[in-house]
């Protein structure tokens, strides 16, 4: 199969808030898109590169038709600005400051600038992406995952207009579900996978434990809701399984996640899909600072967390078992990327790690150490 080529248009939107926009003027452009002839897939990216953007991306088989598919798009993109424009005035050297964190954290290297004006819209007949899905299979499974996330965030954003929680409650739905497929123990161990990316962020930037000390208070109220949406969702969470619910949004998006799972598994069998992270990750590592270089070179020169400690100690050996997990390591990522189009920030990514994580202890009874450290835990118990 020849692989897929791309091309995307890019609107700048300098106000935090966009998913109005997006449910407005760019969904609506998806759709459209999807009906054209050499459109394989769309999807909506959001970035921080040269100033808050979205981008409309599309891909297929002959970059001719994309570019031509994405011109015919431009004028209703730049109407709908009109009606529904951003209006945000940005402090250009907070947010450069801002970029510059920002791509030390997602190994993003300069340039940050130039600042693209509000409201405007700029074509790229490469979409501005940050270049770390290097295989170009990978890459078209990306793409299919992405649009197939575009109905399920577009249900989401028209909740989140009738309930404050909705938004919050949707993208956790998103992260149970995905992580109940996984093949070792469903909900049990793919919370895991949250775990991790919490804890690494909280050996970095909490020293002091506020953050997770905030963390745990503003759970602690809502976790009879976090809870009971754990276990109307899935039914065993100990077992991998696919959502039943009622709900057709989520029955679609269920079925998506099998053909991924299949497509997934497939690309890690011949190694488009790695268990470890690429070269790529630490080149730029190591380009951007010692830290970094550390850090990903997981050595035994660099801190980390209980819980990282713990995961260091378990052999992997089962090659079937590093085909599961880069199959959903792969979507996970792809899954925390696409939660920023209906606002969710990188800070509640962390407090949604934490709420699944939390709920997932409470509806099984078993914890990140019980798993991790059976003979620590079963001595503690004798």
């Amino acid at each position: 199969m020849t692989p897929l080529t791309r091309a995307s248009l890019a609107i700048a939107y300098h106000a935090p808030v966009k998913r109005r926009f997006v449910a407005a003027v760019l969904i609506p452009a998806v759709h459209r898109l999807q009906r054209v002839h050499g459109v394989s897939h769309v999807h909506i990216g959001r970035h921080w590169r040269f100033g808050p953007h979205l981008q409309l991306i599309a891909s297929g088989p002959e970059h001719g038709a994309l570019v031509a598919a994405l011109a015919a798009e431009r004028p209703a993109i730049e109407a709908g600005l009109k009606q529904h424009g951003s209006g945000y005035v940005l402090n250009t050297d907070g947010y450069l400051e801002t970029s510059r964190q920002l791509g030390a954290a997602e190994l993003i290297p300069p340039p940050y600038e130039p600042i693209w004006p509000d409201n405007t819209v700029r074509p790229f007949d490469t979409p501005l992406e940050p270049g770390l899905i290097e295989n170009p299979n990978a890459r078209d499974l990306r793409d299919a995952f992405n649009e197939a996330m575009v109905e399920p965030l577009e249900h989401i954003i028209a909740a989140a207009e009738r309930s404050k929680s909705a938004r919050l409650q949707g993208a956790f739905t998103f992260m149970v579900l995905l992580a109940a497929t996984y093949p070792d123990r469903g909900l049990l161990h793919g919370s895991l996978s949250y775990k991790s990316h919490l804890e690494d962020h909280l050996q970095d930037y909490d020293r002091d434990g506020s953050l997770r000390a905030d963390f745990e208070s503003r759970y602690r109220p809502v976790s009879p809701q976090f809870e009971a949406l754990t276990t109307s969702l899935v039914d065993d969470p100990t077992e991998p399984g696919y959502y039943t619910g009622s709900d057709p949004v989520w029955q679609r998006w269920g079925q998506a996640l099998r053909t991924f799972w299949d497509r997934a598994l497939d690309l890690a069998e011949v190694r488009d899909i790695e268990p470890l992270l690429h070269e790529g990750y630490t080149d730029r590592a190591a380009d951007l600072n010692d830290h970094l270089r550390r850090k990903y070179a997981v050595g035994d020169d660099r801190e980390y967390s209980e819980f990282h400690a713990a995961l260091r100690e378990v052999e992997y050996t089962d090659k079937e078992a590093g085909r599961w997990f880069a199959s959903y390591r792969f979507m996970v990522n792809l899954l925390y990327a696409q939660m920023l189009v209906i606002d969710v920030s990188p800070a509640e990514r962390l407090f949604l790690a934490h709420a699944v994580s939390e709920a997932v202890d409470a509806v099984t009874g078993v914890n990140w150490r019980q798993i991790l450290k059976p003979d620590e835990n079963a001595e503690a118990a004798s």
